[in-house]
């Protein structure tokens, strides 16, 4: 019970704790000196109870919705709580989807929200994966138990994003990465950019893809003209905590399709 009340104090809060980020992100001071930097990033290790997401390429995040559908869970989608604290609203604006310990905590009890099944959200899911938003999936404390949130991340204004492309911090890298086959590619750049994290590059008028740097979103996928990429599994990954439990299942699921 105080676990739920506590994601309950944040939900009401985290408008607020976003565009205090926001205007963090906004200071040349927190973002380019050298000590700005670094007190960014020690707040933010000391903020490590705050929401923490794992990256999702889209059919990961499909496998992930069957497992939803599996432990029961109710599934709500709402506004993206980052666009509407910024007062940056940009379609599609209902992104937000709750999920587990986000259903009494946001669903429940904040306006706008909508039930939907599991087969609808995956119909979102792939419309939201073809227009290059991020799926990503949030937990406080890096618990479980919390784990409230589907988001779908348009890159430009998401405050999690952009913390960890600034302090890395925030996110963890998905399951899988991205590769090229250099011999399909046609160097068109357009993987370049899409690239939320600047994870690929031309050389020599072919694409590159950063391994370090990937977070395995897949989004360059959709927009690589010659269908030169596809995500392969990440070499010895090992998944958040939170999401451990999930991964079971998911690879419980990958194995009976």
């Amino acid at each position: 019970m105080c676990l739920e009340h506590g994601l309950k104090i944040y939900a009401d809060l985290e408008p607020t704790i976003l565009r205090t980020f926001d205007k963090l992100l906004s200071s040349k001071f927190f973002t380019e000196n050298p000590l700005g930097r670094s007190m960014a990033k020690l707040v933010a290790k000391l903020l490590w109870f705050l929401p923490h997401g794992v990256v999702l390429d889209c059919e990961t995040a499909l496998k992930f919705v069957d497992v939803l559908d599996k432990i029961g869970s109710k599934i709500a989608v709402g506004s993206c709580i980052c666009k509407v604290a910024l007062n940056r609203r940009k379609d599609p604006l209902d992104v937000d989807v709750v999920i587990l310990a986000g259903i009494k905590a946001w669903a429940e009890r904040k306006p706008g929200y909508r039930y939907i099944s599991s087969e609808e959200l995956k119909r979102y899911l792939l419309e939201w994966n073809k227009i290059g938003l991020i799926h990503s999936v949030y937990a406080c404390c890096r618990m479980g138990k919390l784990t409230f949130v589907i988001c779908n991340c348009d890159p430009e204004i998401c405050v999690p994003v952009r913390c960890y492309k600034t302090w890395r911090a925030a996110l963890f890298k998905g399951p899988k990465v991205a590769v090229v086959d250099g011999s399909l590619c046609q160097g068109c750049g357009e993987c370049v950019k899409v690239c939320a994290f600047e994870a690929s590059s031309l050389q020599n008028g072919k694409a590159f893809v950063d391994e370090e740097k990937c977070m395995g979103c897949g989004v360059c996928l959709r927009f690589c003209k010659g269908n030169a990429r596809k995500l392969v599994p990440r070499e010895d990954y090992r998944w958040p905590r939170f999401m451990r439990k999930f991964m079971e299942e998911i690879e419980k699921v990958q194995k009976a399709s």
